[in-house]
Parts: structure tokens; C-alpha cells; sequence
């Protein structure tokens, strides 16, 4: 399939919005940034979001020579590399900006390239992603039992745990366990001595 039919299927494609299970929002960005990347790779487009297919001069030189064979003019011409360029870069931009919800469109430009628009949001939502890691991460550390009962005190483990999952840092089974029986109390410790 040619560069051209691969863009075609970019936006013909019916399934497009079906893919991301979620719109980019303020909290999100690793979880969709997961989703979205794969479909773009296997699409070949990575390259305009990682600075590997650059766009090509927008205009190209021809000389006019006369009968004589000499220069008379030179004219700029687009470069019709360039256009292709753009008009992939363009689609890549349709389809991203079509996974964005309408809080993060807003907050975007009209007039960028899928390179300018990817960093953007990276710059935008990277950090906020960030932040969001360590306080699930502090908070996956300080779960206590305390009084609640046992099935109470899992599930909450299993929901900070899958929530790290979603945004890219899955907690190994084995990180769950220790902190899980630690936290079960006196109570267990003949059960906890037992798994160990």
C-alpha cells in the first residue's frame, strides 16, 4: 500500500474514534498517549510526530534557459513533495485532534503541524501526568486497613493499583502482595506467615 492509500484509510476509516476509549482530557494524556501511538506507528505517520519525516522545502528552483541554453529567469515552484508532506501532516492532524475532548481543542491552535500540535500537548498534559503518577504512587504506599473490613481494604489496594495500570505504571503482583499482608494486622499474621 502506497504512502497516499494509507492516508486515505486514516480518514475513511469508520472505526477511528472507536480505537481511543477515551477524548484527551486534562487527566488522561498517558492513557491516551498509549492508545493513540500504536495506531499511528502502524499507519507509518510516526516520523511526523517524533521529527523523523521532516517536512521538505515548500518551494523548489527551476531555471528558464533560452534556445541558447542560457538562464533567463529562475522560477520558484511548490514543491510537490511538500504537498504530499502536508497533506499527510494535515490528516495525522485531523485524526489526533479528533481524539481531543473539547476542554483540550480549545486550548489549541488552529495552524500546526502533527509535530507542533503533539508537543504541545505533551508540554500540556505530561506534567499534569506526572503529578498524577506520584500521588497514586504515594497514595498506593500509605493504604492502611485501619477499621475497614478486609474486602474493603483489597479492593481499595486493586483500585489505586489498576488506576497506575491506566496511566502506564502497572504495580507488579508482587509489589501488591507485601503491602497487602503487611497491612492485614495481627489478626492474619499465622495466614501472612504461611503465603510468605
Amino acid at each position: 500500500m502506497d504512502h497516499h492509500n494509507r492516508n486515505s484509510s486514516i480518514l475513511s476509516s469508520s472505526f477511528l474514534s472507536q480505537l481511543i476509549s477515551q477524548k484527551l482530557n486534562h487527566t488522561n494524556y498517558l492513557t491516551w498517549k498509549h492508545q493513540i501511538i500504536p495506531f499511528i506507528k502502524s499507519h507509518r505517520f510516526y516520523g511526523h510526530l517524533n521529527g523523523t519525516t521532516p517536512a521538505p522545502p515548500e518551494w523548489i528552483m527551476r531555471e528558464v534557459k533560452n534556445a541558447a541554453g542560457k538562464i533567463q529567469e529562475i522560477v520558484a515552484e511548490i514543491n510537490p513533495e511538500y504537498e504530499t508532506w502536508m497533506t499527510h501532516d494535515q490528516s495525522l492532524v485531523a485524526y489526533i485532534t479528533s481524539t481531543l475532548s473539547e476542554e483540550v481543542l480549545a486550548g489549541v491552535d488552529d495552524d500546526l503541524s502533527a509535530l507542533e500540535l503533539w508537543n504541545v500537548l505533551a508540554t500540556m498534559y505530561s506534567q499534569v501526568s506526572e503529578a498524577r503518577f506520584l500521588q497514586l504512587k504515594r497514595q498506593f504506599q500509605d493504604i492502611k486497613r485501619g477499621t475497614r473490613s478486609v474486602l474493603e481494604y483489597i479492593h481499595e489496594i486493586k483500585n489505586v493499583s489498576d488506576q497506575l495500570a491506566m496511566i502506564g505504571h502497572p504495580v507488579s503482583d508482587k509489589d501488591k502482595v507485601q503491602p497487602t499482608l503487611s497491612g492485614l494486622g495481627s489478626n492474619f499474621d499465622v495466614f501472612c506467615t504461611a503465603l510468605e
